[in-house]
């Protein structure tokens, strides 16, 4: 393959049409791989689409495929967050963000994609206020801790879209299980009120810009943003939040109002998955309390790039295994899934001491 630029950063001299057309003006943090399905093979690029060179800010995971080596098909967003505000000038932070993408595919064409995802907050840029686990545990059930103010823990996620309150009893609010892949899945944290007992997106793609009226249920910002608010959460039936769509720098923007519920500020590991070599993905799911341990600490996330394949292992039940590479500060971890990358558990291993980022390989021997 000739040497070409796929992703490029503001002000690099090789920009050219095709490179630019999703919301991005930096890329950054490229990860490749190829596979092949059904008699034909693509190569597959992801990297970090961003508004910004920094590790904070309104960044989102775009990818690039092409067929022959030379041709790649234009720039387009996997995943992508609401943000408060147009992106400010400098070092300013007002969005959800996932970044630094690892990528496998395995012996069935399949194509496994990790990222990190944090709430609104600068990430390891003011690690001091990151938390170290963002769940409780309620009953076995790994919920999503959900804050008041900075202070107070208020309610909890669970896994069935619902928000309880700290007696464990079900409120009316809810953030919708299932979201629109041609959205880039941008409603993800969305936080509705069910005006009755049928509600009416927990089991459907919410829409971009929320309807109004008595006829919907009550749009009420998103948990993934920070407004810095003091006041206590409404119990009552809450005035609607806003969404808007803006433009700057040629690029479109969903604006949205900040939940006054907002998700633990805590660094999360997102996987996604493709059986189409790269066409769509699966809404991502979060991993987080299948691979994180206690002893990480605030943050553990991925070694960006390429993960591995076991093909040549004695023991021939072990071929096919996943391995990711993954790291907390100053130690690299690994994490296995042997289902094709539906689920993942952390290895026996915990740490290699004094290795950060990491790459992994597999020897002629195994």
């Amino acid at each position: 393959m000739e040497g070409q630029a796929l992703f490029v950063s503001r002000g690099n001299e090789f920009v050219r049409p095709g490179l630019t057309e999703a919301n991005v003006t930096d890329c950054r943090i490229p990860a490749l791989t190829s596979t092949t399905k059904i008699g034909v093979s693509r190569i597959v690029a992801i990297a970090d689409s961003a508004d910004t060179g920094l590790d904070w800010g309104s960044i989102g995971i775009c990818v690039r495929t092409s067929e022959d080596g030379r041709t790649f098909s234009p720039v387009r967003d996997i995943v992508r967050f609401a943000t408060r505000e147009l992106p400010p000038p400098g070092d300013g932070f007002t969005s959800a963000f996932g970044m630094d993408p690892l990528v496998v595919a395995d012996d069935n064409g399949n194509i496994t994609l990790i990222f990190d995802f944090f709430p609104e907050c600068k990430g390891l840029g003011r690690r001091q206020l990151l938390m170290k686990d963002p769940y409780i545990d309620v009953f076995g059930e790994p919920r999503l801790k959900l804050f008041a103010n900075k202070r107070s823990f208020f309610c909890s996620l669970g896994r069935d879209g619902w928000v309880y309150n700290t007696r464990n009893e079900r409120t009316q609010y809810y953030v919708p299980t299932r979201h629109d892949p041609d959205l880039a899945f941008q409603t993800m944290g969305d936080l509705y009120f069910a005006r009755s007992d049928k509600p009416e997106y927990l089991f459907e793609p919410p829409p971009l810009i929320p309807p109004e009226g008595e006829d919907h249920d009550i749009f009420c910002g998103n948990i993934y943003l920070y407004a810095g608010f003091d006041s206590r959460f409404e119990t009552g039936t809450p005035e609607p939040a806003h969404k808007r769509l803006e433009t700057k720098n040629g690029h479109e923007y969903l604006i949205c109002d900040a939940a006054k519920l907002s998700a633990a500020p805590a660094q999360r590991l997102m996987v996604t998955r493709s059986t189409d070599l790269g066409e769509t993905w699966t809404q991502p799911e979060d991993i987080t309390p299948d691979v994180k341990l206690t002893s990480d600490g605030k943050f553990f996330g991925t070694s960006p790039g390429s993960g591995l394949v076991l093909r040549r292992q004695k023991d021939a039940g072990l071929n096919g295994r996943l391995l990711m590479p993954c790291y907390r500060l100053g130690d690299s971890g690994v994490i296995i899934s042997d289902d094709g990358g539906l689920s993942w558990r952390r290895s026996a291993d915990a740490y290699t001491k004094n290795i950060d980022e990491s790459r992994l390989i597999e020897t002629e021997d195994g």
